[in-house]
């Protein structure tokens, strides 16, 4: 018995950084049908590369208290072309500690991500979760959290949809996912008290004691 062995050659498109003063880290990138590729995470740099006429250009730098160890961050979605061009980068952030760790391209165009954020993350009007909720203890590190889900423009300069969720200081969106109808799902980590919305006839109605838990979130289509 014999497997084949085929040799491949990977030749090196384009290398670069994407960074400025401070501290970031991309934490998920994907690519559309035309090969864009679009990144996701967070950053402490208030210089960090933007371009002009996206969602927000400046890092928002007014703090709060609700801050953990850390700091403040932002999320960044920075779009490049399969030829390493720069494309558009905004900003997505409050004044607390926002980063992103999912990123998803629609067959629309449209801009999925997902991950904690702190109080003060921008959300919008039809948000399913429109305030940001504080209970229980606070993440040392990061300071009170909330998972979010936000929905950005092909272009990245308008915020189309944007929600918290969650019931904790310390639960997130580790991931999201999407289908061809436009719901979204996702896997709410570190949940430590019921989360809003389960279902009465939910697999499992409420949190087991411990530490934490997880939850599983659908979300209906908010957009056409």
């Amino acid at each position: 018995f014999s497997i084949a062995q085929t040799e491949f050659e990977y030749i090196l498109k384009f290398s670069s950084f994407l960074g400025a003063s401070d501290f970031e880290q991309s934490r998920n990138l994907t690519t559309d049908s035309e090969g864009n590729i679009y990144l996701t995470g967070g950053t402490s740099s208030l210089d960090f590369p933007t371009t002009p006429g996206v969602y927000q250009e400046n890092y928002d730098d007014r703090g709060s208290m609700t801050i953990g160890n850390w700091g403040p961050m932002s999320v960044f979605v920075s779009k490049f072309s399969s030829g390493g061009d720069l494309l558009w980068s905004t900003f997505i952030g409050g004044p607390s500690y926002d980063r992103a760790y999912a990123i998803e391209v629609a067959d629309n165009g449209l801009i999925y991500i997902g991950g904690r954020a702190g109080e003060g993350f921008p959300t919008t009007n039809e948000a399913f979760q429109q305030d940001f909720s504080i209970s229980g203890s606070q993440n040392r590190l990061y300071g009170h959290q909330n998972g979010f889900v936000a929905i950005l423009s092909e272009d990245g300069s308008e915020l189309l949809y944007s929600t918290y969720y969650g019931a904790d200081s310390h639960g997130f969106f580790r991931d999201i996912a999407i289908d061809d109808q436009g719901y979204v799902y996702g896997i709410l980590n570190a949940v430590r008290r019921n989360a809003p919305g389960i279902k009465p006839n939910a697999f499992d109605t409420s949190h087991n004691g411990g530490e934490f838990d997880m939850a599983a979130v659908k979300f209906s289509p908010r957009l056409d």
